[in-house]
């Protein structure tokens, strides 16, 4: 894995650590990043950008820690959400690449538990895009079942489907990772701890569902100031409803309360908990871009390609996915290209190819902003944009 030479971006001053490297041409891409820092939005926080394969931003400024005491280093590991979504695709894509399996097959003949389900004829590309009406599980779970894996896969074997299967898509918030990660592991014949073994080379020791003991100590603190807010949101609503329990059963389904502990990080939770730097982010899509994954051509365009669009019964909005992968609407892009793929994390963080300008971004930080697209990420992708 490429890795900065620490000095070649040093601090404008000594309030604000910042290491790195940025290629003369990208020099705005840094200026967006340190007026994040100025303007008081970024606590710590990581940026990569490759552009043809080229490494021309790599940016580790800040603090992991909320006394800012502790220096963001370019090791430095953050909970980044559901970017994870888009690097379970990327894993999705391989798997179906190196095996006879197909985005048509149906969940059934791939999953057999599921063969008598209400979404046993569904198509992995339905799961994928958001159709199988599983966004959230009416069992009362505890705490502790979201930290075993076997647990909450068998449970969502037994879930009725809250809509029609295939007939509307809805956001599986916190499921996705569960149900498109058991894919990929009966594709595989793997286990959940190895999912991340295809990019194991590509990112190294970067990214992780599940960090491992001996990097505990390497990972930020998340402030997310918006928690009492969005649990002051979900009690308005009935407490059986799938709103709520998609965010909320178990309780800590989502990281609300859990999201600094040592149970969350080192658990196995691919919708809402992937470690990662932005480095291994941006490079494991640069690996799609490249080919060097071995995705097949006719798959990534399979995976790329629209499945659902238009009103999310789960989110109330416009939402857009391929098979995973979040891809443009009107209100929220990866830069000016339709081609573009790649998925935000809750708080702003973000993973995306564009394959027309060819390419690759990571961000990551740990101040948790509003929603998906926020000032920031959005300063961020205008100024790689504006150099290219």
């Amino acid at each position: 894995m490429w890795r900065p030479y620490f000095g070649e971006v040093s601090s404008l001053n000594d309030s604000l650590p910042l290491h790195g490297f940025v290629d003369s041409k990208f020099e705005a891409v840094k200026d967006a990043f340190v007026t994040n820092f100025s303007r008081g939005e970024e606590i710590g926080a990581s940026l990569c950008v490759l552009a043809e394969g080229k490494v021309v931003v790599d940016l580790s400024g800040g603090w992991k820690d909320l006394q800012r005491s502790q220096p963001w280093m370019p090791s430095t590991l953050v909970n980044s959400f559901s970017v994870g979504k888009g690097i379970m695709s990327i894993l999705l894509a391989h798997a179906l690449s190196s095996s006879a399996s197909s985005v048509d097959d149906t969940l059934g003949s791939v999953w057999p538990e599921l063969a008598r389900s209400r979404i046993g004829h569904l198509t992995i590309k339905d799961l994928s895009g958001h159709r199988a009406g599983l966004p959230a599980i009416s069992a009362p779970l505890l705490e502790e079942h979201l930290y075993h894996w076997s647990h909450m896969v068998d449970t969502l074997v037994q879930q009725e489907p809250w809509w029609e299967p295939g007939t509307a898509h809805g956001y599986h918030v916190n499921t996705f990772g569960f149900l498109v990660g058991e894919i990929v592991c009966r594709i595989r014949n793997t286990t959940p701890q190895q999912l991340l073994e295809p990019l194991r080379s590509v990112v190294d020791d970067e990214m992780f569902w599940g960090v491992p003991q001996s990097r505990l100590n390497d990972i930020a603190t998340l402030n997310w100031n918006d928690a009492d807010q969005q649990r002051a949101t979900l009690k308005i609503l009935p407490e059986a409803s799938m709103h709520v329990l998609a965010y909320s059963n178990p309780s800590n389904f989502s990281g609300m309360g859990a999201v600094n502990s040592t149970p969350w990080r080192q658990c196995v939770h691919p919708s809402t908990n992937l470690h990662t730097t932005a480095r291994a982010v941006a490079l494991a899509y640069e690996s799609v871009r490249s080919r060097t994954l071995d995705i097949q051509s006719a798959v990534l365009q399979e995976v790329t390609s629209t499945v659902s669009r238009g009103t999310d019964v789960v989110l109330g909005a416009d939402t857009h996915f391929g098979v995973g992968f979040q891809l443009p609407t009107d209100t929220r892009r990866f830069g000016p290209h339709d081609e573009s793929f790649g998925h935000y994390g809750a708080g702003g963080a973000m993973g995306f190819c564009d394959p027309v300008s060819q390419v690759c971004v990571g961000y990551v930080m740990n101040q948790m902003g509003r929603g998906w697209q926020n000032s920031r990420n959005q300063a961020l992708i205008d100024s790689i944009f504006a150099c290219l």
